[in-house]
């Protein structure tokens, strides 16, 4: 199984999708979280998602008080067409590294490989791994074509 773990702000999340979004919530014509999701860099997640097979485990902060379902209602709405297997775990006092590192050691899959999509470093010995994007740009082509040859 390919995985790919995914912050949401700074990757799906841009300055620019969250002035609109903020912008259209002002006139009622939102649906809120998903409006926020910018729809080129979710049809990178896509391209990733098609090309490679993977599956998204959310790592976000978006992940705190939602479920799988309820993100992948999220992201759906957003226009993902790819399946999120789970979210990694809260942990208090740990970088985001370690929280992901905890989901791949307690995971009942086999993950053959992975990538994370994130605009934060805090990946411990994770590093290696990491596509960061940023809150400026959100996800651009450079750092699909990156996960794609890391998964």
């Amino acid at each position: 199984m390919k995985v790919i773990f995914l912050d949401i702000d700074g990757v799906l999340v841009n300055h620019k999708s969250l002035a609109r979004a903020k912008k259209e919530n002002a006139t009622g014509k939102t649906r809120l979280w998903s409006s926020m999701i910018d729809p080129y860099a979710m049809g990178l997640l896509n391209r990733i998602v098609e090309e490679t097979g993977a599956l998204v485990v959310v790592s976000s902060v978006w992940r705190y008080g939602r479920g799988r379902t309820e993100l992948q209602e999220i992201l759906n709405d957003a226009g993902f067409e790819g399946r999120v297997l789970g979210v990694t775990p809260r942990m208090p006092e740990h970088e985001r590294g370690d929280e992901i590192a905890e989901w791949l050691k307690s995971s009942l899959r086999k993950v053959e490989s992975f990538v994370i999509l994130d605009d934060d470093s805090d990946m411990a010995d994770l590093k290696d791994k990491l596509v960061q994007t940023s809150m400026e740009t959100g996800m651009l082509d450079e750092h699909a074509e990156k996960a794609i040859r890391l998964l």
